[in-house]
């Protein structure tokens, strides 16, 4: 005897599923009202006492069925409706002499997966575009930070390139995905390195320890939290380091069991006597971290001196809500 359990072909019926008795000659001898319907589109309108092999049914498969006693499934096209068939040997042995078919409409089903297929390639292709198009904008800026005369414009400039290169992360991540869901982890890294490799002076000795957990949020919170990463590290690599040429840097993004934690240590000089984050006085960068932490993952942000030396930007982000793509 043998073990359906795990069979496909075995699954719960639906109310749509047209439903058909066929004996050891191959002739249907019973079939519920929906196969009667199925049949009556397709010009066959005595379906009990037609053969399986008569020419306007044609179904090899139930015979093969019959002899094996092993149930069988296919997809096919019949009077223009795509079509689902499962036979199911009555008892599962061979020559068991009587098979149940089971046959479901399928034609809208597959028009459905059609078109969402067309449309997550059509979504991928606008990330794609996105993407992109944020790297021109970058390339456009560059060269303006390359043609400017002022120390503080070419700053400014390259934190603006740095802000839509890290966003064009994120799209590119999302022109490889079929759903709406990132992988923060990955993102963080790909913005870590971009930092790392286009801020940090080539002579500067960096002791970098970097970890990320694998933790997929929804594009829009990924975004806030690629953007958070991206002014944290420009902060400190562009503040902690003033007049050394070697540091240690240490970067983490852990999920715990209600919140996420975003961490960066180093052990620079240190934030000045009197430093608040309240104040007007502070940096965009700043203000753009605390916003958004605040404002778009309903989280803190902290910045603190670390009891032996630099400095320790803490953003905790609470899980609630934050994985629902909206």
């Amino acid at each position: 005897r043998q073990d359906v359990s795990n069979n496909s072909n075995y699954q719960r019926l639906r109310p749509s599923d047209g439903i058909m008795v066929v004996d050891a000659n191959r002739v249907i001898v019973a079939a519920n009202n929906r196969a009667r319907h199925m049949f009556d589109v397709m010009d066959i309108s005595h379906l009990v006492g037609c053969r399986t092999n008569d020419v306007a049914i044609n179904w090899p498969l139930v015979g093969m069925v019959m002899e094996t006693g092993t149930a069988e499934s296919k997809e096919f096209t019949m009077h223009g409706i795509l079509l689902s068939i499962r036979i199911l040997p009555v008892i599962p042995r061979p020559k068991a002499g009587c098979a149940i078919v089971i046959l479901q409409d399928i034609t809208e089903l597959r028009k459905k997966d059609e078109e969402l297929l067309i449309k997550s390639v059509v979504i991928k292709e606008i990330h794609h575009r996105v993407k992109n198009n944020l790297q021109t904008i970058a390339s456009l800026l560059r060269l303006q930070e390359r043609r400017a005369q002022c120390d503080e414009t070419k700053i400014v400039l390259r934190d603006c390139v740095n802000r839509v290169n890290s966003i064009a992360i994120v799209h590119e991540y999302l022109s490889q995905q079929d759903t709406g869901l990132i992988d923060v982890g990955k993102v963080a890294k790909g913005i870590y390195q971009a930092i790392i490799s286009s801020m940090l002076n080539p002579e500067f000795i960096l002791h970098a320890d970097f970890k990320a957990d694998p933790v997929q949020l929804p594009s829009d919170k990924a975004t806030s939290i690629a953007l958070i990463l991206n002014e944290l590290l420009q902060n400190t690599i562009e503040h902690a380091y003033e007049g050394r040429m070697s540091g240690s840097l240490k970067v983490r993004f852990a999920e715990e069991s209600k919140r996420y934690v975003l961490s960066i240590a180093d052990d620079g000089v240190g934030l000045p006597e009197g430093f608040s984050l309240n104040s007007n006085r502070q940096s965009l960068g700043l203000k753009i971290i605390k916003t958004m932490a605040e404002a778009d993952l309903q989280g803190s942000f902290s910045l603190t001196n670390r009891e032996d030396g630099g400095t320790l930007a803490l953003v905790t982000i609470p899980k609630g809500g934050l994985e629902d793509v909206k």
